[in-house]
């Protein structure tokens, strides 16, 4: 053994010397036991085959990495959805009882002023007869009692207010996330989704809220009074949504035919439309935008639109002249009632209207999807209008309308059409082309903020 290594060390002191030299690390100035340079054809295909089962080892190391990362993350989005679920049971047990509590209270406060209407004022006081002292003092045993009852009653509202409160406050962080929790989170047999089953304009996936009026002093503008806004009932909202769908429709089609399509002046890869008539103008724009899944692709863009219209900070940002929207009452979760101004050149926010918001999710002849957001204005009440300035004006002759139409090409190929309508009535033509420009521009503004998002996506 102490021959060998002594034999060897010349050898290694000459290759690390050659290393130093040269700076090469290949195998060249390698020496066998025999002190003799092994030839590089033999020692080259070897380190190629070193390369190529390194590279496979990796390849594989990362297929099963990404492999525990999808199902990692769609155990993760299962537990979500379980304790949302979870979440929304405690939340409606605690309106239920937030419910009985009241009603037990009011109950109570009618009956007791039910006695007191019926109790005698006053009467002398007759032989057997209770004095007034000792009347006083059983009413001053009851009026502790209630008074015990009502503070312990307020302290259990006051709790379950709190924890409504918590409980909104998270399904609404976790809300914006439920339409792609479905894609990772296997369904059960007997759960199966049946798209040619979903009822038509108004989604019932949020029936278990309990729809609230939402009435109460609201503020449009910062430099401005509150005002009070009486809350919408929800079969009120959804009928006059149903009621004006069917108009939105056919303006709809009727740009979307094809001697329509023909005329339409391309812009920007959009092809847009305008009408004018005495009083008012008409205008359509849209893009087609070829995908791979077309139900997902107008599902998701029809949520983050949703989304948008429900926040006013994302809503404004959207704009570039000065916009201001209010979201006065959130009907359901698929119906809302919201304030804005309409866009001017000097940025005024004088000229105003009210608004109903709905998503709605429909299909055409063929059984495709159509899904968007209907924008409605309607009329203010005299006693909300009267609160504001006399140089604040509304005007309810302004509607839009925003779908997402699923379709299949000639060839078989899926794509989504994706449109922006309007249908309004302005003083002039001048402010009539400020505000379809406002539009436009908003509408390129949320394409740059949704598509990127989507890696599949390809626009024509």
């Amino acid at each position: 053994m102490t021959i060998a290594k002594n034999y060897a060390v010349p050898y290694l002191d000459l290759y690390m010397m050659r290393r130093q030299n040269d700076g090469n690390w290949d195998m060249q100035g390698f020496h066998g036991s025999n002190g003799r340079t092994l030839p590089d054809n033999k020692v080259k295909p070897f380190s190629q085959s070193l390369d190529m089962q390194s590279l496979q080892a990796r390849e594989e190391r990362e297929a099963a990495q990404r492999e525990r990362h999808r199902k990692y993350t769609a155990d993760k989005r299962a537990a979500v959805k379980v304790a949302l679920g979870r979440l929304r049971e405690e939340l409606t047990s605690l309106l239920t009882q937030q419910q009985s509590l009241l009603a037990a209270h009011w109950d109570r406060q009618c009956q007791l002023q039910q006695e007191r209407q019926e109790r005698p004022s006053s009467s002398p006081t007759a032989i057997g007869e209770p004095s007034h002292s000792e009347e006083k003092a059983e009413s001053g045993t009851d009026s502790s009692t209630l008074i015990d009852e009502y503070a312990l009653a307020v302290e259990v509202g006051n709790e379950i207010h709190l924890e409504h409160a918590a409980l909104e406050k998270w399904l609404s962080k976790y809300d914006i996330f439920e339409s792609l929790l479905h894609r990772d989170v296997p369904r059960p047999a007997g759960e199966e989704h049946n798209p040619y089953a979903m009822p038509r304009l108004l989604q019932n996936d949020h029936q278990h809220f309990t729809s609230t009026l939402e009435s109460g002093w609201k503020q449009f503008a910062e430099d401005e009074a509150p005002f009070y806004y009486e809350g919408v009932g929800v079969e009120t909202c959804h009928n006059f949504v149903r009621a004006e769908y069917p108009s939105f429709l056919s303006r709809h089609l009727g740009f979307a035919q094809q001697e329509q399509i023909l005329g339409a002046m391309s812009f920007f890869g959009w092809s847009v439309q305008r009408s004018k008539t005495a009083d008012h103008q008409h205008f359509h724009v849209s893009k087609r935008i070829s995908c791979i899944n077309g139900v997902q692709l107008a599902d998701g863009i029809a949520n983050e639109a949703w989304r948008v219209f429900n926040t006013p900070e994302l809503y404004e940002d959207l704009h570039h002249a000065r916009m201001i929207m209010c979201v006065l009452q959130r009907v359901d979760a698929n119906t809302s009632v919201i304030m804005q101004n309409i866009p001017t050149v000097d940025n005024s926010v004088n000229r105003r209207c009210l608004l109903v918001v709905s998503k709605i999710v429909d299909r055409d002849e063929d059984g495709h999807q159509l899904v968007g957001v209907l924008v409605l204005g309607v009329a203010p009440h005299e006693d909300m209008v009267e609160q504001f300035s006399s140089v604040v004006q509304f005007t309810h002759d302004v509607s839009d309308y925003f779908l997402l139409h699923h379709q299949v090409d000639e060839h078989g190929f899926e794509f989504v059409e994706m449109s922006l309508g309007g249908h309004s009535e302005y003083p002039s033509e001048a402010e009539a082309n400020f505000v379809f420009l406002e539009s436009v521009y908003a509408l390129f503004q949320f394409e740059r903020m949704v598509l990127p998002q989507d890696p599949l996506v390809t626009i024509e």
